[in-house]
């Protein structure tokens, strides 16, 4: 069964490689905080990438309501609604960090670290427990 991935993004470059390396994944691409919540809430998914900054802005203050930081307030508020596995690949250290505590079990992707992610990576079954690793890791390193 493939991997059902929900991906907050306005980067038409990025979609294009999330596209492009998570072959054979349901993948929805939302470039909307709004919309990004209204399918967690109505639907479930094993994967949710987020992106911070939104509609081609960039240094987006966490405050804003289009933004990863809105989706991951809801989140943190809804917390059945969390997919298993959750990462964060925002450019924006201030954003990147509001989310990250939000979602502390979260993974932060930086410096394009989100360009390796492949369907064979989300496929293993050892994902979700190598990304809650990695989430204690960074927790333990960044303080957050």
């Amino acid at each position: 069964m493939s991997k059902r991935v929900l991906i907050l993004e306005d980067d038409d470059l990025r979609i294009k490689h999330f596209m492009r390396n998570l072959i054979g994944c349901q993948i929805m691409v939302v470039k909307e905080a709004i919309h990004a919540i209204n399918y967690l809430n109505n639907e479930t998914w094993d994967l949710l990438l987020l992106d911070h900054d939104l509609g081609g802005e960039q240094m987006v203050d966490h405050s804003n309501k289009n933004t990863g930081s809105e989706v991951a307030r809801w989140l943190n508020e809804n917390p059945e609604k969390k997919p298993p596995a959750i990462i964060l690949h925002s450019f924006n250290p201030i954003g990147r960090l509001n989310m990250k505590k939000l979602l502390p079990e979260s993974f932060v992707a930086t410096g394009g670290i989100w360009n390796t992610l492949t369907t064979e990576m989300i496929e293993e079954e050892s994902f979700n427990e190598a990304v809650k690793n990695s989430a204690k890791i960074q927790t333990r390193i960044l303080g957050t």
